[in-house]
């Protein structure tokens, strides 16, 4: 009976049932493309990483402790294989830097997959020709056969392209390793190596014996260093700073079509009364009677899981379309689907129908046979009402206030459940800011007979409908100014992550030769339209001693000079000056709050730097919010970096410039020519770096048009749902003699008003999510400041009065047409 009854109420409003399922479609096709986003990723991240190790397991090179440069390749019984490089930094046209790397190619086989036979066969390649990807080919307008010539050190040596092959593996283009590929045995015979390498990369046969592996090379080999060959946790991060918001507008979109789906069933609920009225009276319990409306929402969550499903598999190709940069096209990473990537969508879709549904279908359930027959409104009283203030309040209240630092464990979902928290709060709240907001327009209108603008006021503050229309404009509006500005804010804060906030124009990188960097610092000075430099250094790779942690790159600060050409951002908002001036007192570090959070430590914890094999103490002095370096980056006293890092080290000359940087850029490329260093413009390096995430940044801005698109036909789907609903009332008024203009003014001042009220309650919650949400993307390990705009809040008040009124406009036309007679009849 209760299957019938479900069949014949959905097939009956045909336009509704449509409008159910395109809401819930959406939650399954975004959670769909969200876990494939995120999949999709993680395989790009993981191939880019393999870029320099491929699949190998450990990198082994030497330390500072070792008497050569080179070392004999080392074998064991625990390797699968075993290879040998020699790699050599080269510096090729005026200041392009490349690294030489000497192999045979039957190593390129074993760790990228690469058969180069059909280009070139092995006992081929050998003497000076080489082998370079696509992309430095048609960067600098190398043809097979050309002969070109690079310079090593002081001697300039001539190779001969004997092939150009597709970008993949250690050919693959990111901006940041461009690899020539020569014999190994030449470049051994040029290096004075003998048969030894310079780096060696290693493939267990157990990988889950990686740690004890490393471990027993650097015990036997003294003069050496064993490293993973990629960080896991640099990974993870990488690929939470570009899923994170994908995951967030899920988030958004899942609570959203909550709030549509459980609009649309308060009108089902109630139009389902009389049959839950006649199998009560027949005996059924209540529980039976909510399987009627439960059962209309399994059905339409399954049909819309369905098609999300199938919606989700065409977008996942569309994504990997638009989200791949042209330059990773032949990273070889497709498009995979998962038993996951299907059930968790299916089922989130099902739990956000049952949940939309639950909460209406309890309350019709919970009345009486006799309220239900003669269709008798519960009376709520008023100490429920206050109750449900006081709720709203701590619901607000902590999820704003509550302090972060007592949370230790699960972090994301607590961040999500506090999200939640915060919007059912202002659910809650909404009805009686409305009141408070309608109190005032009665008084300044005023009971006059006949005052439209009056009676519009009142049914504002009484009517439910109107009120379950303000609750979705102010969740609507809401999501879509945090979905907006959380992607602007992903966007800008990409961008500069390459700079690292960066306030000078360019940068001049060059290696540790303190002569040479003299020729640059006085190479700026005589340049024309350099207004002041200031040279920092930075290293690389320095393992933190009784951690598996490492910093990837540490800076060294001018405390005199370093705020003149960086921004730098405290974590507990200290002055930075008076952060970067403890530096200089002792052996103090700064660090960011990501790696405060990885190794476990306070401010005030000491911790023990490796440099050149020696433990250096620091005390960690403060932190700062970077996601440079995946979030491994410090800061030290250039005083004590000096002290402590003799060698291997890298100097960043950073240049402000008075009028066009390029030209400056065009000087000094010209005047340094020779030397091994890279001159950019910051410009231009963000620039390459929007262009890098240029894909995602697509992608979000489609899903954040999905949001306002759900937004829109959930207030049109509500607001004629509301119609139909209040026919009775309007035509009632039409009786006692209320003209259609009068009506029609009474639905648009209903309108305006509500569209006000609404869009005024989703600024403020808006702009508290936007305030919690850097919450959230610290959770999981990632560090972006959201920026509050007043343009996109004045624009949601707009939105939210355009939209109240475009759809009011529609019902005033259905309104003429309204027959008296047989709209009073509706019911």
């Amino acid at each position: 009976m209760i299957l019938k009854l479900v069949r014949k109420n959905v097939t009956k409003k045909k336009l509704r049932s449509l409008l159910i399922v395109l809401t819930l479609l959406m939650t399954t096709a975004i959670i769909f493309v969200t876990v494939g986003a995120t999949n999709l990723t993680e395989n790009v991240v993981r191939e880019m990483s393999r870029k320099y190790v491929g699949n190998t397991d450990i990198k082994v090179y030497n330390n500072d402790h070792a008497e050569y440069s080179s070392f004999q390749q080392i074998e064991s019984e625990e390797y699968a294989f075993t290879v040998g490089f020699v790699d050599q930094e080269c510096q090729y046209q005026k200041n392009n830097i490349m690294t030489l790397r000497g192999t045979v190619l039957s190593d390129l086989k074993k760790v990228w997959n690469l058969d180069l036979s059909d280009v070139i066969k092995e006992e081929d390649f050998r003497g000076n020709q080489a082998i370079i990807g696509q992309s430095i080919a048609n960067k600098y307008g190398i043809k097979s056969g050309d002969t070109i010539e690079v310079k090593v050190g002081e001697i300039n040596e001539k190779l001969k392209v004997a092939a150009i092959v597709r970008d993949k593996g250690i050919f693959i283009n990111d901006g940041t390793g461009e690899y020539i590929i020569v014999p190994r045995a030449y470049l051994q015979r040029r290096l004075g190596y003998g048969n030894r390498i310079n780096l060696e990369l290693i493939h267990l046969k157990n990988n889950d014996n990686i740690k004890r592996a490393i471990e027993d090379i650097e015990e036997q080999y003294k003069y050496l260093d064993a490293d993973y060959s990629y960080d896991e946790n640099n990974i993870s991060t990488m690929v939470n700073a570009q899923t994170n918001s994908y995951k967030l507008i899920s988030i958004i979109v899942v609570l959203l079509d909550i709030i549509i789906i459980s609009s649309i069933f308060k009108v089902i609920s109630c139009e389902r009364i009389p049959d839950i009225a006649c199998i009560r009276s027949l005996g059924a319990t209540g529980k039976l009677g909510e399987c009627i409306i439960l059962f209309e929402a399994l059905f339409y969550s399954v049909i819309a899981s369905f098609l999300g499903c199938v919606i989700g598999v065409a977008a996942m190709y569309k994504v990997a379309e638009i989200s791949m940069p042209d330059y990773l096209v032949n990273l070889g990473v497709k498009v995979h689907f998962t038993t996951v990537q299907f059930i968790l969508p299916i089922c989130m879709t099902i739990l956000v129908a049952i949940a939309g549904a639950y909460i209406p279908c309890k309350k019709v359930a919970k009345r009486s046979i006799k309220n239900l027959l003669f269709s008798i409104e519960p009376i709520v009283s008023k100490k429920k009402g206050s109750l449900k203030v006081i709720l709203a309040l701590i619901l607000i209240g902590v999820a704003i206030c509550f302090p972060r630092k007592y949370i230790t464990q699960n972090e994301m979902v607590i961040e999500v459940l506090f999200i939640v928290s915060l919007v059912l709060g202002f659910l809650l709240l909404t009805e009686y800011i409305v009141l408070l907001l309608g109190n005032i327009l009665k008084k300044i209108t005023g009971a006059g007979k006949g005052n439209v603008v009056y009676l519009a006021g009142c049914n504002t503050i009484k009517d439910r409908h109107i009120l379950s229309n303000i609750r979705l404009l102010t969740v609507s509006l809401a999501c879509f100014m945090l979905a907006y500005s959380v992607i602007n804010s992903v966007v800008n804060n990409t961008v500069d992550l390459y700079r690292d906030n960066a306030k000078y124009d360019v940068a001049v990188w060059s290696t540790n030769d303190k002569a040479e960097i003299s020729q640059i610092e006085n190479a700026c000075y005589a340049t024309d339209g350099v207004k002041s430099i200031y040279t920092s250094e930075f290293c690389y790779g320095n393992e933190i001693k009784g951690t598996e942690f490492k910093f990837e790159k540490i800076q060294s600060v001018d405390v005199s000079k370093y705020n003149n050409f960086w921004y730098m951002t405290t974590s507990d908002g200290a002055d930075p000056q008076q952060l970067l001036e403890k530096l200089d007192k002792e052996r103090g570090i700064i660090v960011t709050s990501v790696m405060l959070d990885r190794l476990d430590k306070n401010v005030g914890d000491k911790i023990d730097i490796m440099f050149h094999g020696t433990a250096v103490p620091y005390r960690i002095v403060g932190t700062c919010e970077s996601l440079n370096s995946s979030g491994n980056n410090a800061f030290i006293s250039e005083k004590f970096f000096n002290q402590d890092v003799e060698k291997d080290f890298y100097y960043n000359t950073a240049v402000f410039v008075n009028g066009d940087a390029q030209k400056v850029v065009d000087t000094l490329s010209e005047k340094l020519k020779g030397k091994i260093l890279f001159v950019e413009t910051m410009d231009e390096k963000e620039r390459e770096n929007y262009e890098a995430y240029r894909g995602n940044y697509s992608m979000l801005k489609i899903l954040t048009v999905i949001i306002l698109a759900l937004c829109i036909v959930g207030m049109t789907n509500n607001q004629i749902i509301n119609f139909i609903q209040r026919k009775k009332f309007l035509c009632i008024h039409r009786s006692i003699g209320m003209s259609k203009k009068q009506l029609t003014l009474l639905l648009l001042t209903e309108a305006a008003s509500s569209g006000i009220y609404g869009a005024v309650i989703a600024v403020a919650l808006g702009n508290l999510l936007i305030y919690i949400m850097p919450y959230f993307f610290k959770a999981s390990g990632q560090v972006i400041e959201i920026s509050y705009s007043i343009p996109i809040s004045l624009f949601c008040i707009v939105l939210g009065f355009i939209l109240s009124i475009l759809t009011v406009v529609i019902l005033a036309v259905k309104n003429f047409n309204m027959s008296i007679i047989e709209s009073i009849k509706y019911e």
